[in-house]
């Protein structure tokens, strides 16, 4: 629910919103534990920004009390504090941003044994914990007649893409599995953010063809509306054939303050921008 409602918020008023927080601990240009977010904000002020760390610590908390009030209420050994506690970050961070995120998940209130695990690691040790995985696994490895096999995790976040190795032995039936990361990809920027940009600026230069001049206040207001068009378009029951983009303007009646656009799906994955009148 308050991730819903932080999307509408930044939609309406995106230099009041901070996102991508945790993309903005791995950058190296920017120093991490300064207040600079919203970034570039004109609305808020700098007594009121937040750093990276701060942001990312802001999340950390809100999960701890979540599980708090969930499972601590009516039995205390049960408390977040009680677990043990794994943040998984991307493959790809840096000694750095590893370093950012056990210091703000430290000012969150986590306990001090809270350790670290890399994203595709997670998953893939999540996938391989299914006993039907398993048994799939055995009979993979049975038909190639090998005693290991090398597996490819891709995955694909917000603000990076990462690519992960890892070999695999299974053991006897009833035995874990030997699991084994053999390599990571370097650091790459690209992610959801990127194509949000890439259909923020097909759209930037659709209102250009028409007359109109994307102004840079309105700019994160055009990301926030692409992010929403591209996770309707990948959406496995997308049955709209259009989708509309509208972006908010001044101006002396109701018509006059919008700018809208109406994307037209012609493949399932494949969207074009016109001018919607």
């Amino acid at each position: 629910l308050a991730g819903l409602m932080a999307r509408e918020q930044f939609k309406s008023e995106p230099s009041r919103c901070i996102h991508s927080a945790k993309s903005w601990l791995c950058h190296p240009g920017v120093d991490r534990e300064v207040p600079i977010l919203p970034w570039h904000s004109v609305d808020v002020p700098a007594v009121q920004q937040m750093s990276p760390v701060a942001a990312s610590a802001a999340y950390l908390s809100y999960l701890k009390a979540a599980w708090d009030q969930q499972f601590a209420a009516a039995s205390p050994e049960d408390a977040f504090a009680q677990q043990q506690i794994t943040v998984t970050v991307p493959a790809s961070f840096d000694q750095v941003a590893q370093r950012l995120t056990l210091k703000a998940a430290q000012a969150a209130g986590f306990p001090a044994s809270t350790r670290l695990l890399e994203e595709p690691q997670a998953a893939f040790l999540a996938w391989v914990s299914e006993a039907a995985n398993q048994t799939a696994l055995r009979t993979l490895q049975q038909d190639k007649a090998a005693e290991q096999l090398t597996w490819l995790v891709c995955d694909v976040g917000g603000g990076t893409t990462d690519f992960s190795l890892f070999s695999v032995r299974s053991g006897a039936p009833g035995e874990d599995p030997v699991i084994e990361r053999l390599a990571v990809s370097d650091h790459i920027l690209l992610g959801g953010d990127n194509i949000d940009l890439a259909l923020a600026k097909r759209a930037e230069a659709e209102f250009l063809a028409n007359g109109y001049h994307v102004r840079p206040e309105q700019w994160l207001q055009l990301v926030a509306q692409a992010c929403m068009v591209k996770e309707a378009a990948f959406a496995s029951d997308a049955s709209e054939s259009t989708l509309r983009l509208t972006l908010l303007d001044s101006g002396p009646s109701l018509f006059a303050a919008t700018q809208p656009l109406q994307w037209a799906r012609a493949a399932p994955t494949v969207w074009h921008i016109k001018r919607f009148f």
